[in-house]
């Protein structure tokens, strides 16, 4: 019987399926993480200290770092959506790793024009930037050009899985609301809001790391301001997740106009870098991640705000009550995207005894 008591979320995954993708996601956050931290440490000793004064000395360490963290929060994306049990979410973790191999099958290419670049810089005193005794792209060719193939390898066998693991979540979804129709659906655009505003965590917070290391000078009052901004977003990302559950107006009102807000300053920074002439070498370092970042940003904030509107329509039609049975026991991070698969309100019966 499908009750609340037998199909609590766990904190490892239950099934051969689930436990397969979780272990592929683990092998995949470890093999990137090894070797892009042998690259960058191979980078840093490549460096000698006058190098800080060219944009490839940030340049590439923002690069390296990004797509470690990248893997690794994806591995939490994952570990989150087996967890909760939330098949869309599996699903985006997919969608989300074929941008993990464009991203590692363009670095080689990034690196090497970089090394090749910045060995033929000179400092005033015509000094090289860089320790030419030292063959760096030789010590790194081999692990940039297997780390796509690897990440290639790991998002087709969990593509796979994903398939699997989905029938298994959406008939657990399907039997907690009894086949209501047009509560699926209200509760199939909740949880892609949900989603939204975890990808826009990644993608907001990259685009502000790369723009802090790689175009704004340290102490401006741009790069102190944006990183202030830091806190700020991920407060209004939490409250965003909080208020549209509890179907507070006020709250979901003010944090759509946040968003709204943090959509204009992406839109803003992407003007000044295509058209603002007297800044723009400032953003020429890294200008074609600068832009995919601040796009893509854009456009997923955009559709969160258009997801926060439906959300918000849809407050006061029967959703609320199975997203939160028991607020007093329920804390702001505590809270289940999928809690309706675990916690449906089941009606009492009577017994024939």
């Amino acid at each position: 019987m499908f009750t609340a008591s037998n199909m609590k979320p766990t904190h490892w995954p239950q099934t051969t399926c689930t436990r397969a993708f979780f272990i592929a996601a683990i092998v995949q956050s470890t093999v990137v993480t090894v070797l892009e931290s042998y690259v960058f440490g191979k980078w840093l000793a490549f460096l000698r200290p006058n190098a800080v004064q060219v944009p490839a000395s940030r340049t590439i360490p923002t690069f390296l770092t990004l797509l470690v963290f990248a893997s690794l929060y994806s591995l939490v994306f994952i570990y989150d959506g087996l967890r909760r049990r939330s098949s869309i979410q599996i699903i985006i973790s997919c969608i989300l790793n074929v941008g993990l191999i464009v991203y590692t099958a363009i670095q080689p290419g990034k690196i090497h024009t970089s090394i090749q670049s910045i060995e033929r810089s000179r400092d005033v005193l015509n000094q090289p930037l860089v320790d030419l005794s030292m063959d760096m792209w030789g010590d790194v060719k081999a692990v940039l050009v297997v780390l796509p193939v690897v990440v290639g390898v790991l998002t087709v066998l969990m593509a796979g899985l994903a398939w699997k693991i989905h029938g298994e979540f959406e008939w657990e979804i399907y039997r907690a609301i009894a086949g209501d129709s047009g509560m699926k659906r209200r509760f199939l655009t909740y949880q892609v809001y949900i989603l939204l505003l975890k990808v826009d965590f990644f993608f907001v917070i990259g685009y502000i790391a790369q723009l802090t290391a790689q175009a704004l000078d340290v102490g401006s009052v741009e790069f102190i301001t944006t990183l202030c901004a830091v806190p700020l977003i991920l407060a209004i990302l939490i409250l965003s997740h909080f208020w549209t559950t509890r179907e507070n107006r006020a709250g979901t009102i003010f944090t759509t106009s946040m968003l709204c807000a943090a959509l204009g300053y992406s839109i803003y920074k992407l003007i000044v870098m295509y058209t603002w002439k007297d800044i723009h070498f400032m953003y020429e370092s890294g200008f074609t991640m600068l832009t995919l970042f601040a796009c893509t940003s854009a456009v997923l904030l955009f559709f969160t705000i258009m997801n926060s509107v439906i959300c918000f329509c849809n407050f006061g039609k029967g959703l609320k009550m199975y997203l939160i049975l028991n607020e007093k026991e329920e804390s702001l991070l505590s809270y289940e995207p999928s809690v309706l698969a675990y916690n449906p309100p089941v009606p009492r019966r009577l017994s024939l005894d």
